[in-house]
């Protein structure tokens, strides 16, 4: 008898970037264990109690997610538009290190948000 999977939001379209990709087939790993990980409120190995509750709040209020994991050696964010029509799967930009502090996850949402905001809107604030 199958399980049935209740996912923590909708699932949207996914999409891999190519970096993404390439990774996925050097290593012969398929994404979607990142992916069902983020959907089920696993947000991988983000650096702090404050990321996690960022995550949180996130979920509740309809705003940007973001979850990370280390695959091989490299680092994999897996993030989720705020309207979660999207989640996209992406190694991390080079300079932007969640895991040694020089970017925090929180930042990384404030950008991201900032980046889709529709010009003269607003929106809600992460605690």
């Amino acid at each position: 008898m199958r399980r049935q999977i209740t996912y923590l939001f909708p699932r949207g379209t996914v999409v891999e970037s190519p970096e993404a990709q390439a990774l996925f087939k050097r290593l012969n790993i398929y994404y979607w264990e990142f992916v069902a990980r983020h959907f089920l409120g696993d947000w991988g190995e983000l650096c702090t109690e404050d990321d996690v509750r960022t995550n949180e709040h996130h979920l509740k209020h309809g705003l940007p997610l973001m979850s990370i994991f280390s695959v091989g050696d490299e680092v994999l964010w897996v993030v989720t538009e705020a309207d979660r029509s999207k989640t996209t799967v992406l190694l991390q930009a080079k300079g932007k290190d969640f895991l040694t502090g020089s970017i925090s996850q929180r930042r990384f949402i404030e950008i991201l948000e900032a980046e889709l905001r529709p010009p003269g809107s607003t929106h809600a604030q992460s605690p």
